[in-house]
Parts: C-alpha cells; structure tokens; sequence
C-alpha cells in the first residue's frame, strides 16, 4: 500500500512528464514568442477561420454572380459558318462545287414576366446576406477568441499565485526543518510544511499545464500552428456598458443576424417572383442575315425580323412567332429571283416539363420558413440580451464580493503571521492561512476574466464589436 507521500510523487512525476511533452512540442524551433494583444489576436482569428475563408470568396463570386444577370439583359448574338456541297430536300447533291454557308442572328429579349429583373435582384440580395453573415460570423469567432484569450490571460496569473505560494512553502518549510532541529517544532510541525511544499509543487505544476493548454486552445481558434509560440496581454480595459436593459434590447433590434433574416425574407419573395415570371408570357425580337456561295462568306441570301412570343400553359409551352423575310436572288440557295413575304409561325409542345408549379410551391414554403425563422431571430436576441446582461451583473456583483474575501484573506494572514511568531498560531494555522488566500486570488482572477468575458458576450449580445477605454 503506497503512503500519501508516494501518491504525491507520482502525481508530479506524471504532471512532469507531460510537461516534458509538452515543452518539447513547442521547441524554440519558431523563434521568438509572438505577444499578441485582444485585438490582434482576433484580427488572426478573422483571417484563418474557413468559415470567413468561404464567405469572403462567396463575397468576391457575388460580383461576378450579378455581372452575369446584368448581361441577361443584352441580346445574344450568334455566328455561323459552313463549307460544304448544298443538297435538296431529299439529300442529293445539287452541285459539284462546295459552298459556304454563312449567318449572322440577334435575339434581343423584350418581357420574361419579370425574371430578368428577379434574378438580378437576386444575386444582389445573395451578396448581401453573405456580407450580413460574414460580420455575424466575425462577432461569433471575436467572442470565441475573447474566452480563450481571457483564458490564457487568468491561468498564466494563476500560475504565477501558486509559484509565489510555492515559494513561501519552501521558505516555511526551511524555517520549521531549522526549528525542529533546535528542537523549537515538532516533528509533526515540520512534516506539515513538507506536505504542504510538495502540495504547492504540484500545483504549480498543475497551474503550468492549465495555461499551456489555455494557450494551446487560443492558438486553435486563431488558426495558428500548435507549435507556434504565443502569450496575450491586455493591451486595455474594455469599455463598461452603462445601458438600462430595455435600451439595449431596443438596440439589439438593429443586429446583423437580423438584418440578414430580413434579407432573407426578402430573398425567397424574389424567388417566388421569379416563379410567377415563368407562368407569364414572354416576348423578343429576332433577326438574320445569310450568304452563300462558293467564295466567304458567300452572296447575299436571306434575311429576316420578327417578334416571337410564349407561354407555359400547365406543362405544355405555346410558342407564336411573326417574321418579315426578305429574299435576294441567289443560284447557290436556289433563290430564283428577289423577293419578300410575311410569314407567322405556330407550335404547341405538349408534356415538355415547362410546370413551374413545384419550383413555386418550394419557393412559397421557403418564403414562409424565412419569416418565421426572422421573427424567432427577433426573440431569440432579446432572449440573449437579457440573458448576457443579468450574466454581467452577477460576476459583477461576485468580484464585489470576491475582492471582500481577498482583502479578509490577506488581513488573516497577516494576523496568523504575526500570531505564528509570537508562538500563538500553528504552522498548520499559517500553512492553512496561506492557502486560503493563494485560492481566493485565483479565484479573483478568474471572476475578473469571468467579468471581461461577460461584457464582451453583452457586445456580441446588442449587436456591436468591443469597445475599448
């Protein structure tokens, strides 16, 4: 059965070892410490997220998303040309010679029930909601980044009140060892120091391994390499939020994630527009010119102009064209003399798959989501203010509380000091006295950064970034 003592030893020596691991993995092979403040370690949090990554190329694609609709608004011009033998009707060769067959036609749409303009407007408000999601993203990693940093902030203090609580039980320890050997302390006295200098050893250790993974973590969600050396500071206090609560859930109205399902809400009634388009008829002008002959591009032949028009009826597609043509004598396209007709075209296709009526429904039950999800956003951030703003004021209300119990703390140590050397108080009183006030600053330090963190959740809360004292 293994004493107390050796429970102890292994628990350093386990603690040691991982933070020989530890140590080693962070070889000084990437130089020099990186000292990075709140604001610069978000900035690099910003940059390497993929999220942000994706969205900011979806941002950049949306230009280019919009310049397509914008150029469905132009006509379409198409170029042809052909060389080979002209044949009949029936297939056979007319002539030995081959010949060029040459055109040129536009298509210039005139009304597409609205479609060209939806669409338009669709990539816009597309762009938009990337931008809106892009800053909500932004407020969510800043926050993300502000816990880890406060976090490394609070542990590597940590760690610093347990060193200086090491140190005081080495002291302490030295001095019962020197009393028990003039025989002023008992034994009992010295090996209570001695416990308590191996207590205090461990945690320091423990306190190391705390900050080195808090500092592991922050480099996690800035996107750096694990084997980056990195320490933060607080370059600042951040401002305090003096605001009744009602003002701020009034402010957080005007959020970014609500602004984007408002935008939303407005992209699918731009769907279910562009569904409606596909229901109405449409209407565009056209025209041709061709040559033919044996040298390029060949004589003149034919051309013609018109105005055709469509219409999705359930599944079938009614399409109506006029045209004027206008033929030029031509023994290549066996065009006998000059001459020009009217002619008015017709065709039905039948089943050809033109219903819009599931697209449209998709894009109505979409629409209906959408305002449902802007509505729950609307509650759900007057839920978060209120919830982050009673947050706030409970570690406001702890750190009155816990810089009471840190002034007690210190003013008992200094009274069981005194006391213990006067022959009054215990080496157990002043060891226990120690402790006590090495655990109520840490936990101080931890309200604090509790503290910091709450208010910067408050900002994130109504809607704004950090602002700085």
């Amino acid at each position: 059965m293994w004493s107390q003592s050796s429970r102890i030893y292994v628990r350093i020596f386990s603690i040691s070892l991982f933070m020989l691991i530890l140590v080693f993995s962070t070889s000084t092979a990437f130089g020099e410490t990186a000292v990075l403040s709140l604001r610069e370690s978000i900035q690099k949090s910003v940059v390497h997220d993929p999220d942000l990554r994706k969205l900011r190329g979806q941002i950049d694609l949306g230009d280019t998303k919009t310049r397509e609709a914008i150029k469905r608004f132009f006509p379409i011009l198409n170029l042809e040309s052909s060389y080979g033998p002209q044949l009949d009707f029936f297939g056979n060769i007319l002539f030995d010679e081959n010949i060029y067959r040459s055109g040129v036609s536009i298509q210039q749409p005139l009304y597409k029930g609205g479609g060209l303009v939806a669409t338009y407007k669709l990539t816009k408000s597309e762009t938009l909601q990337n931008i809106y999601q892009y800053s909500v993203k932004s407020q969510e990693v800043g926050y993300n980044t502000t816990k880890e940093v406060y976090n490394a902030l609070s542990t590597r203090e940590a760690l610093r009140l347990n060193q200086e609580q090491h140190l005081r039980s080495e002291k302490l320890r030295s001095i019962a060892q020197q009393a028990y050997g003039m025989g002023l302390a008992t034994k009992a006295d010295f090996l209570e120091t001695e416990k308590n200098f191996y207590d205090t050893k461990y945690k320091v250790l423990k306190a190391e391994q705390e900050h080195q993974l808090a500092l592991m973590n922050l480099k996690k969600v800035m996107g750096v390499d694990p084997r980056e050396k990195v320490e933060p500071w607080e370059e600042g206090s951040i401002k305090p939020i003096q605001v009744p609560l009602e003002s701020l859930i009034e402010e957080s109205s005007r959020r970014v994630d609500i602004r984007y399902n408002e935008e939303y809400v407005n992209f699918t009634n731009l769907k279910v527009k562009l569904g409606k388009s596909k229901e109405l008829p449409t209407f565009s002008l056209f025209g041709g010119y061709n040559y033919q002959g044996p040298r390029f591009p060949g004589e003149k032949s034919v051309w013609n102009v018109g105005i055709q028009g469509s219409i999705s009826i359930f599944n079938n597609t009614l399409s109506v064209s006029t045209e004027r043509d206008y033929l030029y004598q031509n023994p290549y396209a066996v065009i006998r003399q000059t001459d020009n007709y009217d002619m008015v075209k017709g065709k039905l296709a039948l089943n050809d798959g033109s219903s819009n009526a599931i697209t449209l429904e998709e894009a109505r039950i979409e629409k209906k989501f959408a305002e449902d999800k802007l509505s729950q956003s609307k509650r759900d951030a007057v839920l978060e203010v209120k919830e982050a703003y009673y947050k706030l004021s409970q570690t406001q209300s702890l750190m009155e509380t816990i810089a009471k119990a840190a002034e007690a703390a210190e003013e008992k140590y200094r009274v069981i000091s005194f006391r213990h050397g006067l022959g009054e108080a215990t080496y157990k009183d002043l060891i226990d006295a120690q402790v006590d006030l090495t655990e109520t600053k840490v936990n101080q330090v931890r309200v604090v950064s509790d503290r910091s963190v709450a208010l910067v959740g408050l900002y994130k809360a109504i809607g704004k970034g950090i602002q700085w004292d």
